[in-house]
């Protein structure tokens, strides 16, 4: 059973330049259903590449 992937634009704005950042979240499978019971954050980016800390994005 491979992990699921989705990714999009959030709410939330980089704290260098002010773009909206993109965040990638990775489906929880259960063997029993063939779509993801669940999804969580995996990993937020900056789409103009910009480098920051979680704390610095709350």
């Amino acid at each position: 059973m491979a992990n699921q992937y989705r990714t999009h634009s959030t709410d939330t704005l980089c704290p260098r330049c002010g773009t909206p950042l993109q965040e990638r979240e990775v489906g929880i499978m259960v063997a029993e259903f063939p779509e993801p019971v669940s999804w969580v954050v995996d990993k937020r980016w900056c789409p103009k590449g910009c480098q920051f800390t979680a704390d610095e994005i709350g």
